[in-house]
């Protein structure tokens, strides 16, 4: 047979959880006791709060179970170890962010695919046309873009966020982005050069 814990050790860990629960949601006592109100309960004033946290004034089991259900808790885990408690909050609180911080690097990275794809388009089938006169200033755009083709690619985001070193021949592009453009359209340098 289990050993009971005693009457005095659960209405501790509850009182300890109660007060963690409630300041992990940023919520005073007064806070608690007008949401446990707004859900029916009915007079829970703020000392009441302020007593059962302290120890002045026992839980009743109703109580217990409008006060962990407020605080979004099951009763069971309002009588464990605080501290035990508080681990399981943070490593869920840091799973959720770890969720949301992977769907938004997801998007990110879509939308940062489909604009390369887009912007390789453009400079396959968009320029042809205008670069057979040469311009000088569309040129100067397209080998800027062609530039930052080149070192705006899934990898490199994720070289980034990681504070990696960039590679040299993307720190090459940037300072010769013309020849980056004729190698990208298949030109050789020395006949872009001649005209």
């Amino acid at each position: 047979m289990s050993e009971m814990p005693e009457p005095d050790v659960d209405e501790e860990r509850f009182r300890a959880n109660m007060k963690m629960h409630r300041e992990r949601l940023g919520w005073s006592q007064g806070e608690l006791s007008r949401r446990l109100i707004e859900s029916g309960w009915g007079i829970f004033h703020q000392t009441t709060v302020s007593r059962i946290e302290s120890g002045e004034r026992p839980v009743k089991l109703g109580e217990a179970r409008a006060i962990a259900a407020m605080l979004g808790v099951s009763l069971e885990k309002m009588m464990l170890v605080a501290e035990y408690s508080r681990l399981e909050a943070d490593l869920i609180h840091r799973l959720e962010s770890l969720g949301e911080s992977f769907t938004t690097a997801t998007s990110g990275l879509s939308r940062l695919i489909a604009s390369r794809e887009q912007l390789e388009h453009f400079l396959r089938e968009g320029t042809t046309v205008s670069m057979t006169e040469r311009d000088e200033r569309l040129r100067e755009i397209a080998s800027t873009a062609v530039a930052m083709l080149s070192g705006r690619t899934p990898e490199m985001a994720l070289k980034r966020a990681r504070n990696e070193p960039i590679p040299e021949t993307i720190e090459e592009i940037y300072t010769d982005p013309f020849a980056a453009w004729e190698r990208f359209i298949g030109q050789p340098d020395e006949q872009a050069k001649a005209n």
